[in-house]
């Protein structure tokens, strides 16, 4: 590869910023967005966040390395020009689709840096050139250029208050060893220097954070934070008010498992004469089963109208151990130690954060007692996660979770239970499958 002279390189950075002119204002806009969502968390946030990096990045891998200085100076630009198509795939798959990644500003020693990193992409790269005596056209525009894209990302990534895919560093700190070779190579570049920096400051924490840091430690204070979340809430009742005239004909069509087995299942699960509480109850369909073997079934649910719909039916039916209420799953108005078993049928895939709830869950029942948890395998299905990953932005049905029988099984492991049973159970009518498992909490006291 022969390396371009200063006149030709500067030149071709005026020529590439001329040819893509006005995508600048538009990727620049992008960049911005991405970090007021940061600033100010929306219930989508993190999987927009995630969007537009891998934004940032394919758009970077395509036209600025495949298109454009591929056929300019070398073909070593296409490898690079994958790499960043790679990174965007990572964005896409672990921020939009599985929702590992999370952002958030607060008050540590990652986020300031983060916040440092996040400047310096946005404001400080490009002014740096400029004071080095580069006009507009020469300079590597934030949102369009390799380097300053790599600084945002490591400044978003610090951002982190869930344990990341460490992988997904690999790319930006390669591209950052390249800004060493900008500084003292023959152009001269010296903002890269930052992006060299940068890279090895930032590779070197992400790397080496751990689960239990600061980060994570803060989780108490969030948490409270999202159990007070009035928007949460309202949102949440009103999605399923709408729902509760039709959620029983919309089971009875979509859902032929429910009279076919799932019912029986969760019934041969309860214990004789127990007590039982039915987290996110719906209009209590699993309740009423729950209760021919229950001494008491106490039901909770977020949207009055569902609450309703089951008292309706518990009059019409003069059922007289089960009795239903209007609740918060985060916060559950219960005694420690108070429940045989607790039920949570076709829910925590909606719950933004099933971690609270299932700690909820955890200090109501009795130790030793046991979780029955069902939710809809979206994980199982490729398909089924996209179209539903479209469907909770645009806000039609919120599938924030989208995990496969595995997935979800370690996943209540984690949380402090014990899974003794686990299965993925489906009608052949039904399009997707319901995966189906009994944990027990363990035996110590909360």
């Amino acid at each position: 590869m022969n390396i371009p002279t200063i006149e030709i390189f500067f030149g071709l950075i005026q020529k590439y910023n001329m040819a893509i002119w006005p995508m600048h204002i538009a990727n620049y806009l992008i960049a911005i967005s991405i970090i007021i969502l940061a600033i100010k968390k929306t219930e989508y946030s993190d999987k927009i966040i995630s969007g537009g990096l891998a934004f940032l990045w394919l758009w970077v891998g395509i036209v600025f390395h495949i298109i454009f200085f591929r056929s300019e100076i070398s073909q070593l630009y296409f490898i690079t020009g994958l790499l960043f198509i790679l990174q965007a795939i990572l964005f896409l798959f672990f921020g939009v689709f599985k929702t590992s990644l999370s952002y958030r500003f607060s008050k540590n020693s990652y986020c300031m840096l983060g916040t440092i990193f996040i400047l310096y992409a946005v404001v400080f790269y490009d002014l740096i050139e400029y004071l080095s005596g580069h006009i507009y056209v020469h300079i590597p525009i934030a949102g369009v250029f390799p380097c300053p894209v790599t600084v945002l990302t490591f400044g978003l990534l610090m951002l982190s208050d869930i344990k990341m895919p460490k992988f997904i560093v690999i790319v930006p700190f390669l591209w950052s060893l390249t800004g060493i070779i900008a500084v003292f190579g023959p152009y001269h570049i010296w903002s890269d220097g930052g992006l060299f920096l940068i890279g090895v400051i930032g590779a070197f924490m992400l790397l080496r954070r751990k689960e239990g840091n600061k980060i994570v430690n803060e989780r108490t204070s969030i948490k409270e934070e999202k159990i007070m979340d009035k928007k949460r809430i309202k949102k949440e009742k009103n999605f399923w008010d709408n729902l509760s005239s039709k959620y029983d004909k919309f089971i009875q069509k979509y859902w032929k498992i429910y009279e076919s087995s799932l019912l029986n299942k969760i019934a041969d699960d309860v214990e004789t004469d127990s007590t039982i509480l039915d987290v996110a109850c719906g209009t209590g369909l699993v309740s009423f089963e729950a209760a021919k073997k229950a001494k008491k079934v106490y039901g909770i649910d977020i949207a009055p109208s569902m609450i309703e719909e089951a008292k309706k039916k518990t009059r019409e039916m003069e059922i007289e151990n089960v009795e239903f209420s209007v609740e918060d799953a985060y916060k559950l108005p219960f005694d420690n130690n108070m429940f045989d078993t607790v039920i949570c049928n076709n829910a925590l895939h909606n719950m933004k954060y099933p971690e609270d709830v299932l700690s909820e869950i955890k200090r109501v029942l009795k130790p030793g007692g046991r979780l029955i948890a069902i939710i809809v395998g979206v994980g199982e299905s490729f398909k089924f996660k996209i179209a539903l990953t479209i469907s909770t932005i645009i806000g039609q049905l919120p599938v924030f979770h989208k995990l496969n029988l595995d997935e979800f099984a370690d996943f209540i492991n984690k949380s402090g239970f014990t899974v003794v049973k686990k299965e993925r159970i489906k009608h052949p009518e039904d399009r997707m499958a319901l995966l189906y498992v009994v944990a027990e909490r363990s035996k110590e006291n909360v």
